[in-house]
């Protein structure tokens, strides 16, 4: 018996134990029958039947908050599905979620996690540059000897790592991700012929710092933001954290959904470190060596989204320089 098949029987079988239950549930007359002669359904009858709707309703509401609020693995083997839960396991990941709030700079502290503004650096740090510039589109050439790049993130890592329930990041230090507003797209061919050079060659900069977080300030940048698409940081966000176990678990969507008799919510939306990336399917998702570090909830243009990845083995040895890009592109 296929998957779909016991889960369809258990279904079934589920629903039928609740119809014994609660004879209110079971099948009645369609509306439009023919009622037998001078038979009128009472008032009283009528109220029976709202209040057996409402707390139908109401059940199957706490039954979805009480969904969304566990793993699905737990969620299936506390219902009696163990066996779709030890299937999914292997396909699940930590995700540490990320709730961005709107605020001022100044009323975010030095050092804090965050996204946009100024970054807080130590001294020994300078404030990444996109250099050597030049971009060519038709007959369209653009260039620029030297611009600042924005804080798409500063994650405080000691704040995050109570989320990190698989130890993946480091515990402690600071994680900057630095993006300049341009993408390279040198191998889409017929597209935009770009030029890195200079001493920064890419269009983003991740840098990892373990030192002493009472050195770091508030750092302006040295030089003008690309004007074409930047005149001013991005808007700052403080962060804060959650987790949540996500699933990349195409083959088994359909029978989850149908037992949860709603879409599951399999990866999380917004910004996040770890876990699946999500995004439309023009996003290149991360080999099987490599880790989601960064999802970035930005949208601009035809930009619907901005991720970084890193190898396992990187990450784990603290490798930063070895990250790339890839963007969300509609």
């Amino acid at each position: 018996m296929s998957i779909f098949d016991k889960l369809f029987s258990g279904i079934k079988a589920r629903a039928s134990e609740r119809r014994e239950e609660n004879p209110d549930m079971k099948q009645s007359a369609p509306a439009n029958a023919e009622k037998p002669a001078g038979e009128e359904i009472s008032e009283n009858k009528n109220a029976a039947l709202r209040e057996s709707f409402a707390q139908s309703f109401k059940a199957s509401a706490e039954r979805s908050s009480d969904r969304r609020s566990k793993d699905y693995a737990e969620y299936l083997a506390e219902n009696g599905r163990e066996d779709l839960a030890e299937l999914i396991r292997d396909a699940r990941k930590n995700a540490v979620l990320i709730t961005a709030q709107a605020t001022s700079d100044e009323e975010i502290p030095v050092g804090a996690s965050k996204s946009g503004g100024y970054p807080d650096l130590p001294p020994e740090i300078p404030y990444p540059t996109l250099s050597a510039f030049s971009a060519e589109f038709k007959n369209d050439t653009e260039s620029y000897p030297e611009s600042a790049m924005q804080l798409a993130a500063q994650i405080d890592l000691a704040e995050a790592a109570p989320y990190d329930k698989d130890g993946a990041l480091p515990r402690s230090g600071m994680l900057y991700i630095f993006w300049s507003g341009e993408i390279d797209l040198a191998d889409a061919e017929g597209w935009v012929k770009y030029t890195f050079g200079g001493e920064n060659r890419e269009p983003f900069k991740v840098i990892y710092y373990d030192g002493d977080k009472s050195s770091l300030s508030r750092t302006e940048p040295p030089c003008p933001y690309h004007a074409k698409y930047f005149d001013k940081p991005i808007e700052p966000l403080r962060f804060s954290f959650g987790c949540k176990y996500e699933y990349g678990i195409s083959e088994y969507e359909e029978e989850l959904e149908e037992l949860y008799d709603e879409d599951g919510e399999f990866t999380a939306d917004g910004s996040k470190l770890l876990g699946y990336p999500k995004g439309s399917l023009n996003v290149d998702k991360p080999s099987r060596r490599e880790t989601n570090l960064f999802q970035f909830d930005y949208k601009m243009g035809s930009i619907w989204g901005l991720y970084w990845y890193i190898g396992r083995q990187d990450l784990k040895e603290k490798k930063f320089s070895a990250v790339r890009m890839v963007c969300d592109l509609d």
